[in-house]
């Protein structure tokens, strides 16, 4: 048996249909526009030469929170949540400085933490390889290590420069770990790849902090490394 519908018909079930199918579209939205990520406290100050701090926040409904960091502040760029909180251990830099840490989560709002560190007085390092030449058999030498230190908690990466006849990467990372005494960050780089050219058989390479914050006086601002090939 065949039913035909008339225009009527068709018409009001249309007219019926349309507003259950926006509603059904525009609640979801709705629900969510008040899901944030959220910090507690939102303002953080914190004393002169804090070297971390813990902060704790919200996420309903989420697993993991990422998170992007002001200049000279550091942390994990993603953390997870459980039971809709999640805790974030915040490195400082080196004296004063202020920012907004800003973290996201998938279907939640952003959520900003406002940072304060007060100044204070000025803070020093040093910054050395472990030996004071090193020869290698090949024009690639082996790899040159060296330290770095500071009162503060973050330490920059190494810059590096080279004599004429002598090549090698611009950068090196610092692997960082807590020091203690008058030192309170510790780190140490290596650096790969450093080349004699052919025509030459010995060099230097100099090594200093990246510190583009210059809140930190190093003694001394570089470190020479003389290389040679055997």
């Amino acid at each position: 048996m065949t039913f035909e519908l008339s225009r009527r018909t068709v018409v009001g079930m249309a007219a019926w249909s349309v507003p259950v199918i926006a509603s059904a579209v525009a609640a979801p939205a709705l629900a969510a526009s008040g899901d944030r990520v959220a910090f507690a406290p939102s303002v953080v100050i914190a004393p002169s030469g804090a070297q971390s701090l813990t902060i704790a926040g919200t996420a309903p409904g989420a697993s993991r929170v990422a998170l992007v960091y002001p200049a000279g502040f550091g942390g994990p760029s993603e953390v997870d949540v459980t039971d809709g909180a999640f805790a974030l251990r915040l490195r400082c830099p080196v004296g004063s400085a202020s920012g907004v840490v800003t973290a996201t989560a998938a279907g939640l709002g952003a959520g900003t933490l406002v940072v304060t560190v007060q100044p204070g007085g000025q803070d020093t390092g040093s910054i050395t390889w472990t030996n004071d030449g090193v020869t290698g058999e090949s024009r690639t030498l082996p790899a040159l290590t060296g330290s770095i230190s500071t009162r503060g908690s973050l330490l920059p990466d190494v810059q590096l420069s080279y004599s004429a006849g002598v090549t090698g990467p611009e950068t090196a990372a610092v692997s960082w770990t807590a020091g203690s005494g008058t030192a309170a960050s510790i780190g140490t780089f290596a650096v790969q790849g450093v080349a004699i050219d052919e025509g030459s058989t010995t060099g230097s390479v100099v090594v200093s902090p990246a510190d583009f914050q210059g809140r930190v006086v190093y003694t001394p601002a570089s470190a020479a490394l003389t290389v040679t090939l055997a």
